[in-house]
């Protein structure tokens, strides 16, 4: 089941999507980099501990384990992380077992701020924090996020304006 999929089933008749955030595949970064910084403590350790096979294929199990462990973090929060805004609300989904899921009103946004890492403002992600009278939502490593906000703000205006003259 895909992202669309799971915010169509939330829309109503009238409703449609008009964008959905893209969580940029840069948060892979920092793992590949832990990857590398373990692979040559692995081929250090071989290198150590040639005569003994055994205490070296440890250490390289339990590394690798723990690389896959902390990169499966990673490759779930970019599966399973949704922001989407609709004609009349915000939504947004996180986690695979452990769920939290927010509809927000486009009328009930308060405040869209964005913000850049260094390395992020090169590569053009960042965090969107949206304040609202329930509760804030935060997604990190959203690609183009001044983008999605400037199509939030767009949103609400146009919601607030149909309101207005209904």
């Amino acid at each position: 089941m895909g992202k669309e999929s799971f915010i169509k089933k939330s829309l109503d008749d009238d409703e449609k999507i008009i964008a959905i955030a893209r969580i940029t595949r840069w948060k892979f970064l920092n793992e590949v980099l832990w990857g590398v910084v373990f692979a040559c403590i692995i081929i250090a350790v071989f290198f150590v501990f040639n005569k003994n096979m055994m205490i070296a294929g440890v250490v390289g199990g339990v590394l690798l384990a723990f690389w896959i462990i902390r990169s499966s973090k990673d490759l779930l929060y970019i599966t399973f992380t949704i922001l989407s805004v609709t004609t009349r609300k915000l939504v947004f989904k996180t986690g695979f077992i452990k769920t939290r899921g927010v509809d927000i009103p486009l009328r009930n946004i308060d405040n869209v701020q964005v913000s850049y890492s260094f390395v992020g403002k090169i590569f053009n992600f960042g965090k969107i924090r949206i304040e609202s009278r329930s509760e804030p939502v935060e997604v990190d490593w959203v690609y183009n996020p001044t983008r999605f906000k400037n199509l939030i703000d767009r949103a609400a205006q146009g919601y607030v304006t149909q309101r207005k003259i209904i």
